[in-house]
């Protein structure tokens, strides 16, 4: 039995709206739901943990090339001035040798992007998203 392959980065491919997003140098999602405990009138103790909010979010860290417009010129967001007709994005991470989808979100909307330029140095940056669900190649999500 061969022993389990530890994945890596560099075997891996973001896509962003179904196209490689090839300045990426990082990613990470996190995926939370929060335990309400349901307590009754003459117990100090809880009976019981009830699944409350779920909540998706992830970070993609990327390099910022010259004319590539940041987020707005990917398509994750539209200019500021129109904002109230964003649409959602989709987002897959795709391991390359087998192209199975590590995580992969289709309703996404951007939370927030940050942009740090050092006076030596790349300019990179965070684009934050929050995504309505998520699935991956264990656990696809229920279409």
């Amino acid at each position: 039995m061969a022993p389990p392959q530890i994945l890596v980065g560099p075997r891996v491919t973001l896509y962003i709206n179904g196209t490689a997003f090839g300045r990426v140098s990082g990613f990470q999602w996190t995926s939370t739901v929060v335990q309400k405990a349901i307590h009754a009138l003459d117990s100090l103790a809880a009976y019981e943990l009830a699944p409350g909010q779920a909540k998706v979010m992830g970070t993609v860290q990327v390099y910022r090339l010259a004319g590539d417009g940041g987020a707005e010129g990917a398509q994750i967001t539209t200019q500021f001035q129109d904002l109230v007709r964003q649409n959602y994005f989709t987002v897959a991470l795709v391991q390359r040798d087998n192209e199975a989808i590590l995580f992969s979100a289709n309703k996404c909307a951007l939370v927030s992007q940050s942009w740090n330029a050092p006076t030596k140095g790349f300019i990179t940056g965070s684009i934050n998203f929050e995504a309505l669900d998520w699935e991956n190649e264990v656990a696809p999500s229920p279409a």
